[in-house]
């Protein structure tokens, strides 16, 4: 698939990935915006401290994972991601229950 719609497809909540990609397990998702407090204990509390007691909005974003999704970040693409055709729909393996 092309790049616009790999981008139409995580906008509906569904995950991609690139074959250039394979078997690293890399995809997207999609990051729908939201809000949350600001507080000591976390990061953003603690990088900048005279925000604490306050609400951040946080935008809506994609981000890519890896490493088993131990890995979230957020994504940039690239000309050569842009250019791409070989998107496709990433769907997770589910170890079975039991």
């Amino acid at each position: 698939m092309r790049f616009s719609e790999a981008i139409d497809h995580v906008l509906s909540g569904k995950r991609v990935a690139r074959t250039a990609w394979a078997g690293r397990g890399v995809f997207l998702v999609y990051v729908p915006g939201s809000s949350f407090p600001i507080t000591a204990d976390r990061p953003m509390g603690q990088a900048m401290p005279e925000r604490v007691g306050q609400t951040a909005k946080y935008h809506p974003h994609i981000d890519i994972v890896s490493g088993g999704g131990s890995s979230v970040m957020p994504w940039t693409p690239t000309q050569a991601d842009m250019f791409a055709t070989d998107w496709w729909p990433f769907e997770p393996t589910v170890a079975a229950a039991g």
